[in-house]
C-alpha cells in the first residue's frame, strides 16, 4: 500500500487499528463534553501529588481569573510580598516571620504568599511602591522546589525574551536556601537573581544565601536584619518602640463562648480535624472546614517484616509494606517515592503540657483558634485540643531555631530562665556546636531554662508557639517495589535512626522512622498476652479519631524523575548502599517479571554496599533468587568483613573493565542512591573509569545530561 508519512509504510490492518482507535477516543471525548463526567479517579492525572497532600494549596478562585500578585497586593493593602518556595518547609517558615517582623517592627504591611498561588508573568505588572521578597530552597541537584517550578518556567520565558526592561517597575530581595554537601549549592536563588537583574529589576541590599549544613540560622539573622534596613529606609519607616511584647500575639486561643468549660473526648475532636462533624462538638461552637490531615492522604495498613540487622540499634532497617487496597492513590510506579505522615513522640507532648501547667482536661478542652489575616493560608485546625495540637499539627520534636529561642527568652516566667535564654540568643551559633549532642527541642529548652514545673509558663506562649514552631511534615522514602508484581501493596525500607552521643550518652531519635518501628512493635505484640517493654520513644499510634488503629498509617505516593529507561533493552547499572538499594529492589523486581511476560529486557547489574554478609546484607535471598532469570547480577561491597573496608567505589574500581564496557560500548543508564558523598565518590570513580581521571567530571556531567545518570540521593 502507498505510503501517507514519508518513509512510512502502513497496512490495511494498520488503518483499520488507526481508525478504531481515533473513532474509540473521540466517543469517549463527546461523551465527557455532553454530561461533563469522566472516570473516576481520571482528574488525578492533572494533580500533582504535593497538591493532593496539601503541600501546595491553590489558590481558590476560579481557574480563569487570573493570578496577578499585583492585584492581591491592591486588594489586601500590603507594600511587600514575600514569596517562600520550599520542600521541607523551612522557606515558609522564615518568609512569614520576615512578614511578621516587617508589620510588627517597622508598621510596613507585608505577606508571606506560596509561589504556586500565583502565576509570576504579571510581576511585569508589579507597582513601583511595591517590593516583591523571594525566598526560596534550591532542591536537589539545583533544581527548584516543586511549589517554585512555575516561577522557574516564567523566568525562563522572561530570559529567552532578552528584554532588558521587562521587569524595569519590579523592586525586589532575595535570600536562598542550600546544603554546601550538594554540587550545586543555591543554584536556584542565583538563576532568580540573575534572571531578574537582566530584565531590568532592581534589587535591595545583597542577596542571602544560607547553608544548612554549617550555621544557617545566624547567617539568616544577619541577612535578615540589613534587609529589614533596606524596606525600613525605602519606605521611609522606623523601628516601633516596644515592638518585641506584641511579636507573638497574632494568633488567639480562646474556649467556646457558652459559657461552660467542654472537655471533648478525643475521637470527637478528631472527627473536626479530619473534616467530620460530630453532633456533640457542633452545638458547642462554629465548625471550621479545615482539615489537620491533608485531604487526599489516605490511611492503610501497614505490615512489616522484621530486617533487623547488626547491633539492632545504630544499623537497623524495616521493610514495611502498606496495603492500599483501600486507597484512591494514584498508581505508583517502581522509582517513586511514599510520604510517611509521623505522629509527634508522647515524650515531647508530656513535657511541653507539663510545661505549661497543663493537666488532661486542660489538654482535651477544646479550644477556637484565632487566625489573622496575614496567616489565612496557615492552616490550623480549629475548633480542636491542647493535645491534637501538639500531637498531631506542631514539630515539636525538631531541634530549636534562633527564632524560637527569642520568642521563648520573651515569655520565660523566670527572671533566670529569661537570661538564660537571652544568653543562648546571642550565643547562637557557637551554643549549637556546644550542645549539639543534647538535640534540644521545644520542650526540653524550656525546661533547661525552667526547671521547676511549678513555675509554668504563660499561656500566651502557647498560642505563640502556632506562628513559631513548623508544621509536621510527610517524611519521603524511595519506593522499594514493582506495581507489576503487586500493585495493592507498596514496599518502602526504612534505615532506623538512634544516635547515641555526648558525655551522658543522650539519644535522638529519628521521628518518622521510629513511628515505623512502633507499628511494626505493635503487630509483633498482636495476640499476645502481654505487651513487650521496649526502650525508645513511643506514639499514640491510633491517631485521631482512631483512624489509624489495625497498624495504619498516613501516606501519599509523590511522582519522582528516578525511571527506568523507556529502552527495556537498555542495560542498567545500579549503586546504593543501605537503604539506599530500596529502588532497585522494585526496578529488578519489574524487570525480572517483563522478562517472565516474554519482553526481552537488558542486563541489570547491582553493586550494594553493606556491613557485612551476617549483619545488613538487605534482601539477600530475593538477589539470589533473580540471580537465575539470567539478566541479573549483583557486587557487594562488605565494609566490616574481611581484611579491609571496601566501599561501592572500590567494588566498582575492581570492576573497571566490565564498568568501562558497560557505559561506553553498551550504552547503560546508571543509577546512584543513597548518601550525598556516597554518590559523589561513585561519580568521581565513574569518572576515572571512562575518561582516567577524577578530577574532571565532564562526562559525568554529560550523562546527566542525556539522562543516562540519575541520582536518588540525601545529605546526611
Amino acid at each position: 500500500m502507498a505510503s501517507i508519512f514519508p518513509g512510512v509504510v502502513l497496512t490495511w490492518d494498520d488503518l483499520a487499528v488507526l481508525v478504531v482507535i481515533l473513532a474509540g477516543s473521540f466517543f469517549y471525548l463527546i461523551r465527557t463534553y455532553r454530561t461533563g463526567k469522566v472516570e473516576d479517579g481520571f482528574d488525578l492525572y492533572f494533580v500533582s501529588p504535593q497538591e493532593e497532600a496539601g503541600i501546595i494549596r491553590r489558590s481558590s478562585k476560579d481557574d480563569d481569573a487570573p493570578r496577578s500578585i499585583e492585584q492581591e497586593l491592591q486588594k489586601s493593602g500590603d507594600s511587600v510580598c514575600i514569596f517562600w518556595g520550599s520542600q521541607s518547609g523551612r522557606s515558609e517558615k522564615l518568609a512569614q516571620d520576615l512578614a511578621r517582623e516587617c508589620r510588627l517592627r517597622y508598621g510596613i504591611p507585608a505577606m508571606a504568599a506560596d509561589l504556586a498561588e500565583y502565576d509570576h508573568e504579571y510581576l511585569s505588572q508589579v507597582s513601583q511602591k511595591t517590593v516583591i521578597g523571594f525566598v526560596v530552597a534550591t532542591f536537589g541537584e539545583g533544581n527548584p522546589c516543586d511549589n517554585a517550578v512555575g516561577l522557574y518556567e516564567t523566568l525562563q520565558c522572561f530570559q529567552k525574551s532578552a528584554n532588558t526592561q521587562a521587569l524595569s517597575n519590579l523592586s525586589y530581595f532575595a535570600f536562598g536556601l542550600g546544603n554546601s554537601r550538594y554540587q550545586y549549592f543555591n543554584r536556584f536563588v542565583d538563576f532568580v537573581d540573575c534572571t531578574l537583574a537582566e530584565s531590568g529589576a532592581r534589587r535591595l541590599g545583597d542577596v542571602g544565601k544560607t547553608d544548612e549544613a554549617f550555621a544557617g540560622d545566624s547567617i539568616w539573622t544577619t541577612w535578615k536584619e540589613s534587609i529589614l534596613s533596606e524596606l525600613s529606609q525605602h519606605f521611609g519607616k522606623k523601628e516601633t518602640p516596644g515592638w518585641r511584647s506584641n511579636f507573638s500575639e497574632e494568633f488567639n486561643i480562646f474556649e467556646p463562648e457558652n459559657g461552660h468549660l467542654m472537655v471533648a473526648r478525643e475521637s470527637h475532636v478528631a472527627e473536626l480535624l479530619t473534616g467530620k462533624s460530630s453532633s456533640q462538638t457542633v452545638a458547642c461552637s462554629k465548625i471550621n472546614e479545615v482539615r489537620l490531615i491533608p485531604s487526599q492522604v489516605g490511611a492503610v495498613a501497614a505490615s512489616s517484616d522484621h530486617c533487623v540487622h547488626g547491633d539492632g540499634v545504630m544499623h537497623r532497617y524495616l521493610h514495611v509494606e502498606f496495603d492500599a487496597r483501600s486507597l484512591q492513590l494514584r498508581q505508583y510506579q517502581s522509582g517513586d517515592h511514599l510520604a510517611v505522615w509521623p505522629i509527634n513522640v508522647e515524650e515531647e507532648v508530656k513535657v511541653l503540657a507539663e510545661n505549661f501547667g497543663f493537666d488532661e482536661k486542660a489538654l482535651d478542652r477544646l479550644v477556637e483558634i484565632g487566625v489573622p489575616k496575614q496567616q489565612a493560608n496557615n492552616l490550623i485546625p480549629s475548633p480542636t485540643t491542647r493535645r491534637s495540637l501538639l500531637r498531631y499539627y506542631l514539630d515539636i520534636s525538631g531541634p530549636v531555631s534562633l527564632e524560637l529561642v527569642e520568642v521563648l527568652a520573651r515569655y520565660a516566667p523566670t527572671q533566670a530562665g529569661r537570661e538564660y535564654l537571652e544568653q543562648i540568643v546571642r550565643q547562637f551559633p557557637s551554643w549549637v556546636t556546644r550542645t549539639s549532642t543534647s538535640f534540644f527541642t521545644c520542650g526540653k529548652l524550656m525546661r533547661q531554662a525552667v526547671p521547676d514545673t511549678s513555675e509554668p509558663w504563660p499561656v500566651g506562649l502557647f498560642a505563640a508557639l502556632l506562628g513559631n514552631l513548623p508544621k509536621l511534615r510527610p517524611r519521603y522514602f524511595s519506593i522499594a517495589s514493582s506495581p507489576l508484581v503487586d500493585p495493592d501493596r507498596i514496599a518502602i525500607t526504612a534505615s532506623v535512626l538512634e544516635k547515641q552521643t555526648g558525655e551522658e550518652g543522650v539519644k535522638f531519635h529519628g521521628l518518622t522512622t521510629n513511628y515505623l518501628l512502633n507499628l511494626y512493635q505493635q503487630q509483633i505484640d498482636e495476640g499476645t498476652t502481654s505487651k513487650t517493654v521496649r526502650p525508645g520513644p513511643t506514639y499514640h499510634l491510633s491517631g485521631p479519631r482512631s483512624i489509624l488503629t489495625g497498624g495504619r498509617a498516613l501516606v501519599q505516593v509523590r511522582q519522582s524523575s528516578f525511571k527506568l529507561p523507556v529502552d527495556e533493552a537498555c542495560p542498567i547499572l545500579m549503586i546504593g548502599a543501605g537503604s539506599g538499594v530500596a529502588p532497585f529492589r522494585g526496578f529488578v523486581q519489574e524487570r525480572v517479571q517483563r522478562q517472565k511476560q516474554g519482553i526481552p529486557q537488558g542486563r541489570m547489574i547491582l553493586v550494594f554496599g553493606c556491613r557485612s554478609p551476617q549483619e545488613d546484607f538487605l534482601y539477600a535471598e530475593e538477589w539470589e533468587k533473580h540471580a537465575g532469570s539470567g539478566i541479573f547480577q549483583i557486587h557487594c561491597a562488605f565494609s566490616r568483613h574481611g581484611p579491609r573496608k571496601v566501599y561501592v567505589q572500590d567494588k566498582l574500581w575492581s570492576e573497571r573493565d566490565m564498568v568501562h564496557k558497560l557505559i561506553t560500548d553498551r550504552k547503560a543508564s546508571i543509577y546512584i542512591c543513597g548518601s550525598l558523598n556516597m554518590a559523589e565518590g561513585v561519580k568521581k570513580t565513574i569518572n576515572e573509569i571512562v575518561t582516567g581521571s577524577s578530577l574532571n567530571n565532564g562526562y559525568v556531567e554529560q550523562m546527566k545530561k542525556e539522562r543516562r545518570l540519575q541520582e536518588d540521593v540525601w545529605a546526611t
